[in-house]
């Protein structure tokens, strides 16, 4: 059996879909866990209501603690020898369970692409590689899978509960948590199988999920993903030159971040101390270094990072976040 664990905070506007589309699977035997993390729009009473019309699935309420802690609360709950982890706003495909399920024998985890559902359209990302690997195997295929957000998410994948045994969600992390639990999954797993099919669909078309604030701890955070992720490479004997995938990730991340922080509200001089934490950091002025394919909204801000020209960073997030809501407008008044 498997057990579909779906943290649920706020999601009253996508649930019953979700649900939807897991009562749709062609396999039969599995149980979903709708672990209300603290809801409080009207996502536990909708969770209670789904569950009394299927008695395949429970509920759990609980304080809210984070999508780690509704995670980890699944996996104690969870009665099946196979686990799963779908979001909310998400749903699969009708036959992913049954696909995943055929190759589960011959793995502790299998590894499947997904639809990319965003605005800008619908786009299958799909692994290069398919079939069983072994460690050996893992070290020819690591960079795709990383690089395809892989590695990176819990879902799409069929994890061994026993393989998972003790392991658990990070509470204490905010950022980066899937990808610190799936390199610890690696390291337990001797095996893994990886199947080219896009069974699950991921949502980008909701906007309070897409839509963070700045996080002062997300600035050391994303460079200790980046040092456990080298630490994973170079524990499973992956050739240290795919480490630049981490780096290309380590620096688009932290543009991505600086721009949060650019567009705080914060006094300029109290940007420029945060923005200094992280480009003084040896890890993150090394990959700035180092030259990648980028277009120029990650070009340019690279450069300045590179230099440490804190007022060009200003300017440049300043002119983007101003062109960002001009094309809003325009966009909304099209629409009228």
């Amino acid at each position: 059996m498997i057990s579909i664990i779906v943290p649920v905070y706020n999601a009253e506007a996508f649930l019953k879909k979700c649900v939807e589309s897991i009562q749709a699977q062609t396999f039969a035997e599995w149980e979903l866990l709708l672990v209300d993390d603290g809801s409080t729009d009207g996502s536990g009473e909708l969770c209670d209501e789904l569950a009394a019309t299927d008695t395949r699935i429970r509920v759990f309420h609980k304080q809210n603690g984070g999508v780690s802690s509704a995670r980890n609360a699944g996996i104690e709950a969870a009665q099946g020898d196979g686990l799963m982890f779908v979001d909310a706003d998400d749903s699969l495909s009708p036959e992913l369970c049954s696909i995943l399920a055929a190759h589960s024998a011959e793995a502790e985890i299998v590894i499947s692409g997904y639809c990319d559902c965003s605005p800008a359209g619908e786009q299958d990302v799909i692994p290069q590689v398919e079939g069983v690997l072994d460690k050996a195997g893992l070290e020819a295929c690591f960079e795709d899978l990383y690089t395809r957000n892989m590695l990176n998410a819990p879902w799409a994948k069929l994890y061994s509960r026993e393989m998972v045994g003790d392991l658990r969600y990070d509470e204490g992390v905010a950022l980066g948590e899937d990808f610190l639990f799936n390199l610890a999954c690696l390291e337990r797993a001797k095996r893994i199988s990886v199947v080219r099919v896009a069974g699950y669909r991921y949502n980008r078309m909701n906007e309070s999920a897409a839509t963070r604030s700045f996080r002062e701890s997300d600035l050391e955070q994303i460079v200790t993903l980046y040092t456990e992720g080298c630490a994973f490479i170079k524990k499973s004997g992956i050739p240290q030159k795919k480490e630049s995938v981490l780096e290309e990730r380590l620096c688009i991340n932290g543009i991505n971040l600086l721009q949060l922080l650019f567009y705080t509200k914060h006094p300029y001089t109290e940007k420029k101390r945060l923005a200094a934490t992280l480009l003084e950091r040896p890890e993150y002025a090394a990959c700035c270094e180092k030259s990648y394919p980028f277009s120029m909204r990650y070009k340019i801000p690279q450069a300045f990072c590179r230099k440490k020209w804190y007022s060009g960073l200003a300017a440049f997030f300043a002119v983007k976040h101003t062109l960002q809501k001009c094309m809003k407008m325009l966009h909304i008044r099209k629409g009228t």
